[in-house]
């Protein structure tokens, strides 16, 4: 027989059935079921961390005797839930929440740590922790200790800051790039036309002629010379002229020197 009272028969209400499971403890364990009993009561109308603890060690009291009765050394098992689950209705604790009476189970399980860390807090938040799940919950996340193997997947709020950090890192490197004079601004993969665009950001027009040219010459040198004439012939129209430009520009230029060359002999 399990230790609690039998139910009354022809008792309806909840109240005076578990009165009636509160009569004669006749040893240590029903003595603090008949504890856990009373806070169970009270604890319908006002929650408190005591009373909470009263109906643990109820509880406790009941795994350990559904075990006995379950012949079970692990509180597991069909012959276990039976048998713990008819102390729970003989005992007046059928109502209570499964997730709140498994975590009230480990709570009980850690009790005097939890204790020792609950002296560790302020007394106004110690009072406001009254239930086994916000006491549970509180307790593992202040003592737990991180495992250094487990990497922890960012929050999406975390997500965005780092993704805004690196924005304004890539805007900083760019500008320390750009008054470096160009840095990795670009590549081969680039087109020309983009590169001679960047470096024209921090060169006079002077200075980007004259960069231009050597750029040309060197690579004019490593053509032949037919791809060479082919270059120049394009270089030209680029610049809209033509070759009968040159050969009239060369008149002139002849005409021009064999006139100071007539005049300085006259």
């Amino acid at each position: 027989m399990l230790p609690c009272t039998e139910r009354i028969a022809g008792r309806q209400q909840l109240a005076g059935d578990v009165e009636s499971r509160l009569d004669s403890p006749t040893n240590f364990t029903e003595d603090i079921i008949r504890a856990g009993q009373e806070a169970w009561q009270r604890l319908r109308s006002h929650a408190t961390w005591q009373d909470w603890k009263q109906v643990g060690k109820a509880h406790v009291a009941g795994r350990g005797t559904a075990m006995r009765e379950a012949h079970v050394n692990e509180p597991s098992g069909h012959r276990y839930k039976e048998a713990f689950g008819s102390w729970q209705k003989q005992c007046g604790f059928e109502a209570l929440d499964k997730g709140d009476r498994a975590r009230l189970f480990e709570v009980m399980d850690h009790l005097a740590e939890i204790e020792a860390w609950l002296a560790t807090l302020a007394a106004t938040e110690r009072m406001r922790l009254n239930h086994p799940t916000t006491v549970l919950r509180k307790w593992k996340k202040s003592t737990a200790v991180p495992d250094p193997s487990v990497i922890k997947k960012p929050s999406p709020y975390a997500q965005l800051q780092d993704a805004h950090q690196q924005l304004i890192e890539d805007h900083h490197r760019l500008e320390r790039e750009i008054d470096l004079g160009g840095g990795d601004l670009w590549s081969a993969q680039d087109a020309a036309k983009d590169i001679q665009a960047v470096m024209q950001t921090k060169l006079s027009a002077d200075k980007a002629f004259k960069v231009g040219r050597e750029l040309y010459l060197d690579g004019m040198k490593a053509l032949s010379k037919p791809k060479r004439l082919d270059e120049v012939e394009k270089l030209i129209r680029q610049l809209g002229l033509t070759i009968s430009d040159f050969n009239n520009e060369e008149t002139a230029t002849l005409k021009t020197s064999s006139n100071k060359q007539g005049g300085a002999s006259s």
